[in-house]
């Protein structure tokens, strides 16, 4: 949407509060300075409707830079050194600095081409749907292609959200752990919990809200996500009743409010259909794909996730369960379906690492919740194999 679209839509949103909307402010809309150039280089034989949505990802094409929000005051997590040597990775890639990764990807190009993932998707559908009438096969790269494209557009402005002060984003990561809360014990999708997690962030990447009141947007918007995933989805009664503060009416003037800044766009896709092409394809185990998950919602808690699409989260959350389950090397499969390589994901997974070594202290909701018989034990399992191959400072006991 262009700038002066979005003011123009913008102002008419505002025109719509009233005064029970007196805890919503406006964000100031004003031109944001592009990346660097090097940041918002793309591909030539990308279309110019491509590089409209690249420019927001944080990630260009080539993976020639990697930005990162952080504040100006200190450099970026992916800026330090990467030292993957413990035991269970031997990739040589991971053993390399950030500078020769990039180095290595400038001369040569990690990604295939888009017809060629949709020829793979499309061929492993059939040889494992083949005679499901209910899979629609014949339209699996047109999805696939609409699917990619969502997710791109429909990201929160992480850029925006970087720019929160510390407070702003530690109360972020504390409603997102009662919402996985309440989430689990309505025993609802793994759908729901993602794109709930995807409205509040866009929402907060255009409207600044009251601390007392993001609670309240947390819940609103997991109901609207319960409404578009779920066939039985939670009633406002007893959402307001596990909220334990306004009414009824209240949640309802939430959700009409969140609509419309959102503009009623809830369709990204999330990363549920590449995790379960990913196991489909590859046959995965039960383990890999409940630490994929694990993995999934530890990296949703964390704001210096918000700059990765999707699709580029679930390739890293999968190659770092290759490696902890089956000391594995990056798959062919993960790369002929999302089209990265293990350089490209190297960075995110090191930081996904150091949020695993203190689950108590990052993460505490999801190791518990992962830690049960009907999880595996997950992240217990992980936990250990994180303690003895990265050698922690100090043991953290299990809940």
């Amino acid at each position: 949407m262009k700038p002066s679209l979005e003011r123009q839509a913008l102002k008419e949103i505002d025109n719509y509060e009233n005064s029970n909307n007196k805890n919503f402010t406006t964000v100031k809309v004003k031109e944001l300075k592009p990346l660097q150039s090097n940041y918002a280089e793309t591909r030539d034989t990308y279309s110019e409707e491509k590089r409209k949505y690249t420019r927001r990802e944080g990630i260009n094409n080539e993976f020639k830079e990697i930005y990162f929000p952080c504040s100006s005051n200190e450099n970026s997590v992916l800026e330090e050194a990467i030292d993957l040597t413990f035991n269970g990775i031997e990739s040589d890639e991971l053993e390399t600095s950030p500078e020769d990764i990039l180095e290595e990807t400038s001369q040569e190009n990690t990604f295939i081409d888009e017809t060629e993932i949709e020829a793979y998707i499309e061929e492993k559908l059939k040889s494992n749907y083949e005679s499901d009438t209910a899979v629609s096969i014949e339209y699996a790269r047109d999805i696939f292609f609409h699917m990619k494209h969502l997710e791109t557009r429909l990201m929160p402005d992480y850029r925006h959200l970087s720019s929160h002060p510390f407070h702003v984003l530690e109360m972020r990561t504390v409603v997102i752990s009662w919402i996985i809360g309440i989430h689990y014990e309505m025993n609802l999708l793994p759908e729901t919990l993602f794109l709930t997690i995807n409205i509040f962030d866009r929402f907060f990447s255009l409207r600044n809200v009251a601390i007392s009141k993001m609670k309240q947007i947390g819940m609103a918007a997991l109901l609207l996500a319960s409404k578009y995933e779920e066939i039985h989805p939670p009633s406002n009664k007893e959402a307001c009743g596990l909220l334990g503060e306004g009414t009824v009416g209240d949640l309802c003037k939430a959700e009409t409010y969140i609509l419309m800044v959102l503009h009623y766009e809830l369709g990204w896709p999330g990363p549920m259909p590449y995790l379960r092409l990913l196991s489909i394809s590859d046959n995965w185990d039960a383990d890999m794909r409940i630490a994929v998950k694990y993995f999934l919602e530890v990296s949703i808690l964390d704001p210096r996730f918000l700059s990765q699409k999707a699709s580029q989260m679930v390739a890293t959350c999968a190659y770092t369960a290759y490696c902890v389950l089956h000391n594995g090397n990056w798959s062919s499969t993960l790369y002929n379906l999302t089209g990265y390589h293990c350089v490209n994901v190297a960075p995110i997974m090191h930081l996904l690492l150091e949020c695993l070594q203190n689950p108590l202290e990052h993460h505490q909701c999801v190791y518990a919740k992962y830690s049960t018989r009907i999880s595996r034990y997950i992240s217990q399992r992980i936990h250990e194999w994180i303690r003895i191959n990265i050698q922690l400072s100090s043991p953290v006991s299990y809940l």
